[in-house]
């Protein structure tokens, strides 16, 4: 992205909360910013490590996030919390994760172009996500704790809604939190933009059938996906 000042500011050896990377966490990214979103601003995560569960670091706030991949449950590709019982129960299949998800976990390594086997057009790597409340569950750009960088696709009707607390106060009920901290939303009236595997950008609407997004947010999972 050509923002070879800013790249200069990570120091890759120590942890994104490292204070030698206070510097980088809390710089001006106007290319991670729409400019219909709110305004970027500094403020705590309200959980992770580095936010409100222990060192209560401030990180700047961002408009895009990775696409991790497709659940049938409760389960996340950015945590993998329950991945493992989820796909030995067949209740998750492999080639529903997405171009970005968590490494390390199930012999999961980072992802090739060649394992997008859906075609690279019809699959997502990066969306906008927003909320109208609580701020402090906003996207932050430089902050590594997954439901903060990183969506994916639910088969949960609350998936675009872009309210997190009117989310939590929705069934399942409150505190559960999943769906509510990895939706896709945008303030662009009734779409979301996309950066697909094969570089272009386009708007998805809301109102897409929620199967059909899954398809395109998996790499492999063999979906015929219609989007019109």
């Amino acid at each position: 992205m050509e923002s070879q000042n800013l790249y200069q500011l990570l120091h890759q050896e120590r942890t994104i909360g490292d204070p030698i990377n206070k510097q980088l966490r809390e710089a001006d990214a106007p290319n991670f910013a729409c400019p219909s979103d709110l305004p970027q601003e500094l403020l705590v995560p309200e959980s992770g490590m580095e936010g409100g569960w222990r060192d209560k670091r401030e990180f700047r706030t961002g408009s895009y996030r990775a696409n991790t991949g497709r659940v049938k449950g409760k389960e996340t590709w950015y945590l993998a919390e329950e991945i493992g019982s989820g796909i030995y129960k067949g209740e998750l299949q492999l080639g529903w994760r997405g171009p970005m998800h968590l490494v390390g976990y199930l012999d999961l390594t980072e992802e090739s172009m060649r394992n997008i086997e859906d075609g690279t057009s019809n699959t997502l790597m990066v969306g906008e996500h927003t909320t109208s409340t609580n701020p402090n569950r906003r996207t932050f750009w430089a902050y590594t704790w997954g439901g903060y960088a990183m969506s994916q696709a639910w088969n949960d009707p609350r998936m675009f809604l872009g309210d997190y607390d009117k989310c939590q106060s929705l069934p399942p009920g409150p505190g559960s939190n999943r769906v509510c901290m990895a939706m896709w939303h945008s303030f662009h009236p009734g779409i979301i933009n996309f950066l697909r595997c094969d570089g272009s950008v386009s708007p998805i609407q809301e109102s897409i059938d929620l199967d059909v997004f899954g398809g395109l947010c998996s790499i492999a999972g063999n979906e015929l996906v219609q989007e019109n």
